[in-house]
């Protein structure tokens, strides 16, 4: 029902409210997917990076690859109240990797020194 809302799908309204009780309900009774629509949702602007932190720590307390992925970016390149701390985000790129996540792989493999050359963000959206 989530997604209905949120795109006004069936030919209902779109209601980002309601999509986001929906989506919080789902996420509160453990629902992966609906704690990664969160992180989407409140990483795109208006971010509100404390409830998209606090959603991503969830997923990745669950196991979640893409999460923890996530967690890694955040930590490498800052996200609000997060300072860049690069041995944490390679213990998070480290976990997702190990999970078989290509991106965390990807990020693993990327040449000495890419990553300073790289303008900082200040804001990073979950597709």
């Amino acid at each position: 029902m989530a997604l209905v809302k949120e795109h006004g799908l069936l030919e209902q309204t779109k209601d980002m409210h309601q999509a986001l009780v929906y989506y919080t309900k789902a996420a509160e009774q453990d629902h992966t997917e609906a704690m990664l629509d969160l992180i989407r949702i409140y990483s795109s602007p208006p971010i509100q990076p404390d409830m998209a932190l606090k959603w991503c720590h969830c997923a990745s307390e669950k196991g979640v690859e893409k999460a923890d992925y996530l967690l890694g970016v955040y930590y490498e390149e800052g996200f609000d109240q997060i300072t860049p701390d690069y041995p944490r985000a390679l213990s998070y790129f480290t976990k997702a990797a190990s999970k078989g996540y290509l991106p965390a792989e990807e990020r693993l493999n990327r040449p000495l020194g890419e990553v300073e050359k790289r303008p900082q963000r200040h804001q990073c959206f979950v597709m």
